[in-house]
């Protein structure tokens, strides 16, 4: 059953909606639970570039992908899918590593990590999209609610980061989404249009990090950055 627009631009924001969504649709929320757990670590003090909490985005993309009715292993690939790009593992090393890897895969099984491997290595370029119909559809879908979803509730409009939503419209159209891709272009125009006051609007474009309180913690933190930057050029 095609969802509505209004369900795809209201996506689950904390773990507890999402559980109660998948429950609904008689799916089983135990796999997207420990995934949740892996992700509460990963992502702990990230931010997306309008402020919202990183984890609370990877909720909504799941939410997305879930009423789009994809299956299981994408849900879950879902809520992990910035993991070997923005997740802080222990470690300084900001590579891919098979150490990462094997967490993930402890956490969400070999089928979500290879889904995840595969959405951090497809490029996000407007050739990539124009030969999307032809690369692993899975993997687009994901794309393509991780886009959804960092546009709704005018997120495009509460930050200076740059949208593709009309490539992102067309693939949708091209892989024969038409509610996601109504809704990647309704989210996207809502964005562009909305007025804000200009002091609720953050000039950030990329996501970020808030440092722990306190001097010790933070000179830890700085010191962990800038060492994994100088070990990841290696």
């Amino acid at each position: 059953m095609e969802p509505s627009i209004d369900e795809l631009l209201d996506p689950a924001q904390t773990n507890l909606r999402l559980y109660e969504q998948l429950r609904r649709d008689g799916r089983d929320a135990a796999a997207v639970r420990r995934a949740y757990e892996l992700a509460l670590r990963l992502h702990a003090g990230q931010y997306r570039a309008s402020g919202k909490p990183f984890v609370a985005h990877l909720v909504g993309t799941a939410s997305i992908l879930a009423r789009v009715g994809a299956p299981g292993p994408v849900v879950v690939a879902g809520l992990l899918h910035a993991a070997y790009t923005h997740g802080a593992f222990a470690g300084w090393r900001r590579a891919l590593t098979d150490r990462k890897r094997a967490e993930v895969r402890a956490a969400a099984g070999p089928e979500v990590e290879a889904l995840v491997l595969r959405y951090t290595q497809l490029p996000w370029t407007a050739e990539a999209l124009r030969a999307g119909p032809e690369l692993d559809r899975r993997v687009l879908v994901m794309r393509l609610a991780n886009e959804l979803e960092d546009l709704v509730d005018l997120a495009g409009a509460y930050s200076r980061k740059t949208s593709i939503g009309a490539a992102a419209v067309a693939l949708a159209t091209a892989l024969e989404l038409p509610a996601l891709a109504e809704a990647l272009a309704r989210a996207a125009r809502d964005g562009e249009t909305a007025r804000l006051p200009a002091d609720l609007v953050s000039d950030r474009r990329s996501s970020f990090t808030v440092a722990p309180a306190g001097w010790r913690p933070r000179i830890e933190l700085r010191v962990a950055r800038r060492l994994a930057r100088l070990l990841g050029r290696r």
